[in-house]
């Protein structure tokens, strides 16, 4: 079963979305006009439903360096080997913080790949292109934790703490806020709902 994490664009030919695969690698996509600029499909497995990952996926089309313009990291570590690689052209836009799109956490762009699982401590970053050591640290016992993020380089337009307090301007389609990210609107599991959508940026990244 394909569920999706992020995601966001006007159409299934023309979006951005992160999601696990029915084959249990993690992957990324930047399509528009049924074009694939831009992914990261991992050769890694995720094949445990009950492990906690900390995951960040960093999009710089700016970078000079074309395998830089899609970072992702997991547990601290920057995954490096792909089954799929595609490296977008620079200074390549993104639906994603779209004025004109809505996008989403907890799905993808429409209901059919809805997020069963819990998510929290989310980071949605405009203005810096961080790496994992800003949301978490390897603790004494060698295990990647998350941390508070502290940074002050970037508009941080919503956080979502694991105890369910919201802070910013996160809110759901059509209306009320989300701390949860089930895909589904009464917080409490996965489902048939909607996900939770952030409100449309000013800027395009």
């Amino acid at each position: 079963l394909n569920t999706s994490f992020f995601g966001g664009g006007p159409s299934n030919t023309d979006d951005t979305i992160i999601y696990f695969r029915n084959i249990d690698t993690i992957d990324w996509i930047v399509r528009d006009s049924s074009t694939i600029r831009g992914r990261r499909d991992t050769v890694r497995k995720f094949r445990d439903p009950s492990a906690w990952y900390h995951i960040v996926a960093v999009f710089d089309s700016t970078n000079t360096t074309a395998a830089d313009r899609m970072k992702l990291y997991i547990n601290g570590v920057q995954e490096t080997a792909f089954d799929t690689e595609t490296n977008p052209a620079q200074n390549t836009d993104s639906v994603i913080n779209s004025t004109s799109y809505t996008t989403y956490v907890g799905k993808g762009r429409d209901n059919g790949l809805l997020f069963d699982g819990y998510l929290a401590d989310v980071h949605f970053i405009d203005g810096a292109a961080l790496d994992a050591t800003s949301f978490g640290e390897t603790d004494a016992n060698g295990v990647w934790v998350p941390i508070e993020y502290a940074g002050t380089d970037a508009t941080v337009d919503f956080v979502a703490g694991s105890e369910g307090s919201v802070i910013g301007n996160m809110t759901e389609t059509p209306g009320g806020l989300a701390a949860a990210f089930d895909g589904d609107r009464d917080q409490t599991g996965g489902g048939s709902g909607t996900g939770t959508s952030l409100p449309s940026a000013a800027a395009q990244g």
